[in-house]
């Protein structure tokens, strides 16, 4: 009996959805239809589909935003994309600046059903996130500002990643900032060699660029099995199985990098371990802040509101672990979350006297 196979097309058009859909289920195709842009990238994303249509005049964000994010996002970067519509040919460069599969003027069935059955065979590896998502210029000059990239181990920083290998049981953990062509580890723990030593990798050993491009958490229970993080130069130079990584921003909302776990075997992380990491990148980010704000002092009211909100929230990430983990904790681990609360509440006063100071010279 031959695999079915489940074709998304993404369409608010009634015509297209008439012109296409008897044709497609004709070839023994299973056609599910999403009618806005939302429902495409979740479905997408779920059901991990071997081909997309896409209409070039989708509802509810745009076809071209939609590819980007499809493109974006570890779980469909690799699916192909096809683009069809009246607009398609017209914006056929940035559509396939942005990795459309092809596009295809209106809503010609038999040529549809053509372009579906050449990207049905197997694609070409991908192995690095796109580049346009990851020389952001904003990103870039967030990452740069920090100050953090190839600067030495500090110790705010390798607390957190002692932290996720004591609470989540995994070997290895990072905190890593993804340049354009590579990642930096600010902290690691447990990361074998010569990766510990060299303390960075390029793109092509690196999970943590998808935490940064789709800016969501990534979690694989076995990346040999991944679609497109199976074909990844970790797996087989650093031993990198099962994979965790949450995003971690500047207070401005830039994504610099990722808080992640890693095991050299399968596991299935649970949604205590995806609550756990959460927290601890909360903390991350909070070392962040503390190092902007060593580069460059709040200019700006919101500014002032930003950093004191990173300074809360990792406030409340320690204490849910606290509460999460409970009498499960170590004695070092519940003294040194209790410190970091300390610490975390005297940076809240200390820009409050900030906030006090800039008002003052106004």
């Amino acid at each position: 009996m031959s695999e079915r196979i489940n074709i998304l097309l993404a369409t608010s058009a009634h015509e297209a959805r008439t012109a296409l859909l008897p044709e497609l289920q004709q070839q023994g195709w299973h056609v599910e239809v999403a009618g806005d842009a939302t429902a495409a990238l979740v479905h997408a994303r779920r059901e991990r589909p071997p081909v997309v249509l896409l209409d070039a005049g989708l509802a509810g964000g745009g076809a071209l935003i939609t590819l980007k994010r499809l493109r974006a996002s570890v779980d469909t970067a690799a699916t192909p994309v096809l683009v069809f519509g009246s607009s398609a040919v017209t914006a056929a460069a940035q559509f396939q600046a942005a990795g459309a599969g092809e596009t295809l003027e209106g809503v010609d069935a038999a040529a549809v059903v053509a372009a579906i059955r050449r990207h049905l065979a197997p694609a070409a590896p991908v192995l690095t996130a796109p580049a346009e998502v990851m020389a952001n210029p904003a990103r870039m000059a967030a990452l740069r500002a920090s100050g953090l990239l190839d600067s030495t181990p500090e110790e705010a920083f390798d607390r957190v990643t002692h932290l996720v290998t004591r609470l989540l049981g995994a070997p290895t953990a990072l905190i890593s900032l993804v340049d354009k062509d590579r990642q930096f580890f600010k902290s690691q723990t447990g990361l074998p060699e010569p990766w510990a030593t060299a303390g960075q990798t390029p793109l092509t050993h690196s999970f943590c660029q998808w935490v940064v491009c789709g800016r969501e958490p990534v979690t694989v229970n076995d990346a040999r099995l991944h679609p497109v993080l199976k074909h990844n130069a970790a797996i087989r130079d650093i031993g990198v199985v099962a994979y965790t990584g949450v995003p971690i921003a500047t207070v401005q909302g830039e994504t610099l990098g990722s808080l992640c776990a890693i095991d050299a075997k399968p596991r299935e992380w649970g949604t205590g371990d995806r609550d756990t990491m959460h927290d601890l990148a909360r903390l991350a980010e909070n070392c962040i802040a503390r190092a902007q704000l060593m580069q460059q002092p709040p200019q700006s009211a919101q500014d002032f509101d930003h950093f004191v909100e990173t300074a809360g929230a990792a406030i409340d990430g320690a204490l849910g672990i606290l509460r999460r983990h409970g009498d499960a904790l170590s004695r070092t681990d519940r003294e040194l979350l209790h410190e970091l609360i300390g610490e975390y509440g005297q940076n809240l006063v200390q820009l409050n006297r900030l906030i006090q100071v800039n008002q003052l010279l106004r």
